[in-house]
């Protein structure tokens, strides 16, 4: 991709090349966020760790490939986005950085809508991806984890337990493979490159896996851990695309 050569380049020649910006818009998940904590008054906390999500690693590992390079993340990811939110507000939120590169991440909140939501995501993700490549960026459609599976023992509180069996039947039941399959879709027709971290995690899963223990929530935010999975893909796709 364009990107690996503009970081290339400004690794080798920093006085006369130009630094690599790297745009993301998503969700809490591209935001940074992994607990959720109840409050005795009923309210829900989100933990943020803004230095240990894929932005951030993303960064860190090309930074290791291109020790001389330069590279600005702009994060436009916030919590309990989807993908027409993220359509209605990219031309805001991001694309005036005017990044080289922007990587789009979402479906964990589409998903909720179920059936009737499926053509409506597939349509903003392919709305984001048109913008994208008329302000001259790179696009990755990067698909996220799966939801969890089933109620875990150490979810103790009820508003959690209630989410979890809605994510674990939402998840059973096959529509949010459903939601990938339209962000794949959305991608191809878009001319996006694919970065297909769902299909990552359900390798593994099928190898034996219990992929809700390694969401930090234990219902739809993966652990710290498994960011780096996010950023190791991405950065792989960088060089084979």
């Amino acid at each position: 991709m364009k990107i690996i050569d503009i970081l290339a380049q400004k690794s080798k020649d920093a006085y006369h090349s130009r630094p690599a910006t790297i745009g993301i818009i998503g969700d809490s998940v591209s935001n940074g966020c992994f607990e959720v904590v109840d409050h005795h008054d009923g309210g829900i906390e989100a933990i943020y760790d803004t230095e240990r999500n894929y932005a951030s690693e993303l960064r860190k590992m090309l930074m290791t490939l291109f020790p001389f390079g330069q590279v600005n993340i702009v994060n436009a990811a916030i919590n309990g986005d989807s993908a027409p939110g993220g359509l209605s507000r990219i031309d805001r939120d991001l694309l005036p950085q005017k990044p080289d590169l922007v990587i789009i991440c979402y479906g964990l909140n589409d998903v909720n809508a179920g059936e009737d939501g499926i053509d409506r995501y597939r349509s903003a993700v392919k709305g984001m991806i048109d913008k994208c490549h008329l302000a001259g960026a790179e696009v990755i459609v990067m698909t996220p984890q799966p939801m969890c599976y089933y109620v875990h023992e150490r979810i103790l509180s009820g508003t959690q337990r209630d989410i979890g069996r809605r994510f674990a039947e939402l998840q059973s039941s096959g529509m949010m493979d459903r939601y990938m399959t339209a962000a794949r879709e959305a991608a191809s027709k878009g001319g996006a490159v694919l970065c297909d971290c769902y299909e990552r995690w359900m390798t593994l899963r099928r190898g034996g896996v219990d992929t809700t223990i390694l969401l930090s929530n234990l219902l739809n935010h993966p652990t710290r851990e498994m960011h780096l999975l996010f950023a190791y893909e991405l950065v792989r796709t960088m060089f084979e695309c």
